[in-house]
């Protein structure tokens, strides 16, 4: 599969955010919400979409985010909203996998998880359980025939969640190869537990997330992509960004933003060269990617950059803009 991407499906409240952010740290791939993608974009949270403008609304929004994934993403882990699966050319964004569960099951899940109300309240169309439940039986069939893939999550753990899908995608081609089990595995006899990582782990991360960095430049390098300032952020084992153009400096002297390494560096070309990638810390990158949205909202006032939870957005002449 061209795109590397897998794409989450599944009744509102299953998990899928959960899960697509578990799996991301796992295989090492990036990890993206749909509904944050949304709210960034109407700059209104889902609940306040369907009360002002309509479910009918929403869903032009989800429509017109697909177009985008399928065009522009590429080894992503998506979660989606409950109704993304109608949407046109879903298995052209990646391998669709769906997290299956009884509506029973997801109640439960939701109530004992923290901060339900809020997670109730984030997914108007739980407002009403019996109507809730006959959309669940109505779209369990639909999900079934969109996806590629069926996993059953009821009363299972994120960990054998993501572990179970790793072991169904081994042997599909995503991000061009095979995606390691040793990767997805999550464990072993040697391994520690979360949050307790040596150093030589944390350096094998930082060289794998270089890579990625490299990798993702490459490919955006090929596509010929007009000069504008793109930026991306996701929320993995350490932060990073890359920059692809309008960046010719950054202020050195910004005790928020300080280098990890004493030599500064100034890139010497509008365009961040694969070949600085080994002379550069992450917060120099991060520091740049500052100084480039800076200089956006100087060259275009008019651009919108949104904050959200687990991505930012802006929108600028019709050019998503992730951060």
């Amino acid at each position: 599969m061209k795109s590397g991407n897998i794409v989450l499906i599944g009744f509102m409240g299953v998990g899928k955010g959960t899960v697509a952010r578990a799996l991301a740290a796992q295989s090492g791939m990036f990890a993206l919400d749909c509904d944050d993608m949304i709210e960034s974009y109407a700059n209104k949270k889902i609940g306040q979409i369907f009360k002002e403008q309509g479910e009918q609304s929403f869903r032009k929004m989800e429509a017109s985010l697909a177009k985008f994934l399928e065009k522009s993403v590429r080894c992503a882990v998506i979660s989606t909203g409950g109704g993304f699966y109608a949407v046109k050319n879903l298995n052209k964004i990646g391998t669709v996998v769906y997290l299956k569960s009884s509506f029973e099951g997801i109640i439960e899940r939701l109530k004992n998880s923290e901060n339900a109300e809020k997670k109730f309240a984030k997914r108007p169309l739980l407002a009403d359980l019996q109507k809730a439940a006959a959309l669940h039986a109505q779209r369990d069939g639909a999900y079934e025939k969109k996806a590629d893939i069926v996993i059953d999550v009821e009363n299972k753990s994120v960990k054998k969640i993501v572990k179970e899908i790793c072991s169904a995608c081994d042997g599909l081609n995503l991000k061009g190869k095979k995606m390691s089990k040793q990767k997805c595995s999550g464990g072993g006899k040697n391994s520690e537990p979360h949050g307790k990582e040596g150093k030589s782990d944390k350096l094998k991360k930082k060289e794998a997330l270089k890579q990625k960095l490299r990798e993702l430049l490459e490919g955006l390098e090929r596509e010929q992509i007009p000069k504008r300032v793109i930026a991306w952020h996701f929320d993995l084992y350490e932060p990073y960004a890359l920059q692809l153009a309008g960046s010719s400096s950054y202020d050195a002297d910004d005790d928020d933003w300080a280098c990890e390494d004493e030599d500064e560096f100034y890139p010497q070309s509008s365009r961040l060269q694969l070949d600085f990638l080994s002379e550069l810390s992450w917060r120099q990158v991060l520091k740049m990617l500052v100084q480039a949205l800076r200089e956006l909202r100087e060259q275009m006032p008019d651009a919108k950059i949104f904050k959200c939870k687990h991505v930012a957005a802006g929108f600028v002449d019709g050019d998503l803009i992730l951060i």
